[in-house]
């Protein structure tokens, strides 16, 4: 596979990449800053020949997923946060939830 962060974490390279305004700003949401990110690093081929960089929404927690794929076959070679995180974190809303 690719050097897919050249040694910078995908979320700090993306964000440099895209040239996003700060953190604070009101016009940019995290989905619209991870989504443009993800738009700069595959239009630069950063994901490598053969791959590429995708965003979606994890339907259990909420989060925003990031994730490195075979651009054929869809198969997964990285992904951030880790499914075992989205789970953790999709479990604890639903206890949070149920003990109101």
């Amino acid at each position: 596979m690719a050097n897919v962060t050249s040694g910078i974490p995908l979320t700090v390279a993306a964000l440099r990449a895209a040239e996003l305004p700060a953190a604070d700003s009101p016009a940019r949401t995290l989905r619209q800053s991870v989504a443009a990110a993800v738009r700069v690093l595959n239009d630069v081929g950063h994901a490598g020949t053969g791959s590429e960089v995708t965003f979606s929404v994890d339907p259990g927690s909420h989060r925003p997923v990031v994730k490195v794929v075979v651009s054929e076959t869809r198969q997964v070679l990285q992904q951030w946060p880790s499914e075992y995180a989205l789970q953790l974190a999709a479990d604890y809303e639903r206890h949070l939830r149920d003990s109101r």
